[in-house]
């Protein structure tokens, strides 16, 4: 897993799953998640984006499948 800033550079890096384990498992097992959640409950608002497939929350941002066009 590696996080991004906006100009792409690298925020973070997880690679001690090695691409063995489910991306949702990775982030669940993260220590940016429990921070993410912490900023959430007191009020300051911040995204990440994600594929399909981490769970849509109120600071991350993912694609939704099968949506219509437009």
């Amino acid at each position: 897993m590696i996080i991004c800033d906006a100009n792409l550079n690298i925020l973070y890096v997880d690679a001690s799953y090695g691409g063995v384990s489910h991306d949702s498992f990775v982030w669940n097992q993260c220590h940016i998640k429990t921070f993410l959640e912490t900023l959430e409950r007191n009020g300051e608002h911040c995204w990440l984006l994600g594929d399909s497939g981490y769970a849509q929350r109120p600071w991350t941002m993912t694609p939704i499948l099968g949506a219509a066009p437009g």
